[in-house]
């Protein structure tokens, strides 16, 4: 598979900016949730920063990415209980929804939904993977709107979460990055199917 994430594979784990963003992410998720002993999905799970921190609590992590390069990285890393895997969520789920419908305790999305092509779309399969009153948490840029950049508005996550059958939803800006033409906001999306 050819994803353009994969030139940043090799190095990503030494970027101390995704590195921030995935403990920020990973501290706001324990804030949220008691996650011991749960099985979780970690979509766009990249080389597996925040798959690496929450592994050791959980059951397992099924971790999806769409670069193989990526995959390739989290695989090296041997953690007993994660399951890698390159491909796409729709053929994931094309191929094995029997084992995966309806599965996890817990879908995180964290710094991914933004690149993506069809929000909803994932949203509706992401519903999908989860128990009931499994947990959906999302990380990801906030934009005012007026932007070309990735990103969403409280209210675009919101009512796209709540429109897909989500309930309990909640949106809110959980933490800052620094950046060279300032700070950039981070929302966190809670929700429950």
């Amino acid at each position: 598979m050819n994803d353009t994430w994969d030139e940043f594979a090799a190095n990503w784990d030494a970027n101390r900016d995704v590195i921030e963003y995935s403990e920020k992410a990973f501290h706001s998720l324990t804030e949220v949730a008691n996650i011991e002993g749960w099985e979780v999905f970690d979509f766009g799970c990249g080389t597996g920063l925040l798959t690496e921190k929450i592994s050791p609590l959980v059951k397992t992590v099924v971790s999806l990415d769409t670069s193989q390069k990526m995959i390739e990285v989290l695989a090296e890393k041997n953690l007993p209980n994660v399951n890698p895997i390159c491909g796409t969520l729709s053929e994931l789920l094309n191929l094995d929804i029997a084992l995966y419908q309806s599965r996890f305790n817990l879908v995180v999305a964290c710094s991914v939904c933004a690149f993506v092509p069809d929000y909803e779309d994932v949203l509706l399969q992401l519903i999908s993977l989860l128990k009931r009153d499994g947990m959906f948490v999302q990380w990801d840029w906030f934009s005012s709107g007026e932007s070309s950049g990735p990103g969403f508005t409280e209210k675009h996550i919101f009512d796209a979460i709540e429109k897909t059958g989500f309930r309990s939803v909640a949106v809110s800006i959980k933490f800052s990055m620094s950046a060279p033409d300032g700070d950039a906001t981070v929302l966190m999306a809670v929700a429950q199917k």
